[in-house]
This record gives C-alpha cells, sequence and structure tokens, in this order.
C-alpha cells in the first residue's frame, strides 16, 4: 500500500512540475534584409547557344556575363539553340522561360537573318517574345547590331526592351575569348539600367 501511495505521489510531482508555471518560448527578434530574387534568362540562336565557343559553360559571354554582373544568389538558364528563329523561339523557348518566372532576359536572335524570314513576320514573332517576357515581369535586354538588324531596333523602341548596341564589338575570331568578352562588356551596363518605360 504504501508503495502505491508513493508511486501516485511521484507522478504527482511530476505532472506538476511539468505544468508549473509558464510554457518558455525563445524568439529570436533577429531581422533579416530580404534577398531579391534574380533569375537571368537568354533566349536566342546561334550566339546566344555556344555553337562557335569551345567551352560554352565557363567562356559564352553570357556566363560571363552572369558572373560578372549578377549577385550570389542568381541563377541562370541559357535556353537558345542554333538556328532558332523568333518563331522557334516562341515556340520552344518562350514557354519554358515563363515557366521559370525570370526577371532579366536577353534577346539575341539572328536565325531569321539567316533565314530570310519576311520581315513583317519576323517583326511580329519577335514583338510577342519580348511582350511575352515583359508581361511575365522581365526586364528584357534585345542584342542589336552584328549585322545591324533594323527590325529588332523597332520592336525594341516600341516595347520599351532595352536595346544592347553590339555594333562596336569587334568580331574578330567567332567564340574567341576576346569576343565573348566584349560582348559580355557590352550587356553589363544596361543590366544597371531599368527598362524605358
Amino acid at each position: 500500500m504504501r508503495r502505491g501511495r508513493a508511486a501516485v505521489a511521484l507522478v504527482g510531482l511530476v505532472l506538476a512540475g511539468c505544468s508549473y508555471g509558464q510554457p518558455r518560448v525563445s524568439v529570436s527578434t533577429a531581422t533579416t534584409t530580404p534577398v531579391p530574387r534574380v533569375a537571368f534568362v537568354t533566349i536566342g540562336s546561334d550566339a546566344t547557344s555556344g555553337a562557335d565557343v569551345d567551352n560554352a559553360l565557363h567562356d559564352l559571354w553570357s556566363q560571363r556575363l552572369f558572373a560578372a554582373a549578377l549577385p550570389p544568389q542568381a541563377v541562370f538558364v541559357n535556353l537558345a539553340t542554333r538556328g532558332a528563329t523568333a518563331s522557334d523561339a516562341l515556340r520552344e523557348q518562350v514557354p519554358v522561360a515563363l515557366e521559370l518566372h525570370p526577371t532579366i532576359v536577353t534577346v539575341w536572335l539572328t536565325g531569321d537573318l539567316d533565314a530570310g524570314t519576311p520581315a513583317g513576320a519576323y517583326e511580329a514573332d519577335l514583338t510577342r517574345v519580348i511582350e511575352q517576357m515583359q508581361a511575365a515581369g522581365a526586364t528584357v535586354l534585345v542584342a542589336q547590331g552584328r549585322p545591324f538588324d533594323p527590325v529588332a531596333d523597332r520592336v525594341a523602341a516600341r516595347t520599351g526592351a532595352t536595346p544592347v548596341d553590339l555594333s562596336g564589338v569587334s568580331a574578330g575570331v567567332a567564340g574567341s575569348d576576346a569576343e565573348q568578352t566584349a560582348i559580355a562588356s557590352a550587356f553589363e551596363p544596361a543590366l544597371r539600367v531599368p527598362a524605358r518605360t
């Protein structure tokens, strides 16, 4: 009988100890500044796909731009494909880009010039590429030059995309280290300037 009372008393003490006072909650009062999300996506054809670059994962202009001009938390996806036209980009690259929710998009499509696409069709498709990226909230940079592309120039002006002038970039040897560095350097200042409104 004594053991039974002792056990009941011990259980009572344990329960009383567990329920005594208010529970202690530790709350950290440290605040952190939210880091803005940066998702960099490239849409394009040969010059953006790395067709002429031996080590595109390291040496391509877009990789260099990503490493030099974007914050450490940024992510980068290159969707460019060899020979892509604006129509190809609408079908194949834009849907993937939309899923990535990009904040910055570069567009450098030369496939239409090479394929001889009628200017009206090219202009309409390029406009749709840029407008879809802008509607998704991205700042859009449009490569201009090499050779000069009056359609891309008009579309950039009409949509408010930021034109990036590559006409002063010496072509040199296609895919060379110097060429890729020069292209990245031409894009870099545009990343610091918001798109025109």
